[in-house]
């Protein structure tokens, strides 16, 4: 049985500094990722964008082949949710 895909489109702009439910739901994201991401870095679930969220974001940008400036724009979303849907 063929699971089905995760599809979502984010364009909530988060950046350093940003406090917003949508903090909290990239965080959990992140979160989730990093189990199978060694490198990524859990960032603490407090829906407030601190260095730690910043940093897990540039892993992903890196390793995406994205600028990595720890901004979670529209492009960003769209690789950490493929990512995250892919390991669910």
């Amino acid at each position: 049985m063929n699971q089905p895909s995760l599809t979502l489109t984010l364009s909530v702009t988060l950046k350093p500094g940003s406090q917003h439910d949508m903090v909290w739901l990239l965080q959990a994201m992140l979160a989730a990722i990093s189990r199978h991401f060694i490198n990524l870095g859990k960032p603490d679930l407090n829906g407030s964008y601190d260095e730690a969220t910043r940093q897990a974001v540039m892993r992903v940008q890196r390793a995406c082949g994205l600028t990595p400036d720890g901004v979670t724009d529209e492009q960003t979303w769209a690789h950490i949710v493929q990512l995250f849907g892919s390991w669910q």
